[in-house]
């Protein structure tokens, strides 16, 4: 998986988007299998957000972006974002960046 924010570095109030790029592995092309897409946002190990969702997909790369609009008193520092991506069949793979919130 690849995980990638953009932009890096944002003030309160602002978007910040979260894209994820993967591949699912199937026997065959069309084949679906259903995989959960998680992403969460810490600030000093604590975690602030998380959105999951459970989402089928055929083999194939497939990208994800979620868009998150940081709240208007969004404390300023270092936050991770570890995002991954999940199915019964092939375990999870795990991503991990970071963001800077300035004042």
């Amino acid at each position: 998986a690849s995980l990638r924010i953009d932009p890096s570095v944002l003030a309160p109030g602002e978007t910040i988007r979260i894209n994820l790029a993967y591949a699912v592995l199937t026997p065959h092309a069309d084949d679906q299998i259903l995989v959960r897409e998680t992403r969460k946002i810490l600030l000093n190990n604590t975690v602030v957000g998380e959105t999951s969702i459970d989402i089928s997909r055929e083999g194939g790369t497939w990208r994800s972006t979620v868009p998150i609009t940081l709240p208007r008193n969004a404390t300023t520092g270092t936050y991770r974002v570890i995002a991954s991506v999940d199915s019964r069949s092939a375990g999870a793979d795990v991503e991990e960046t970071s963001f800077r919130v300035r004042p």
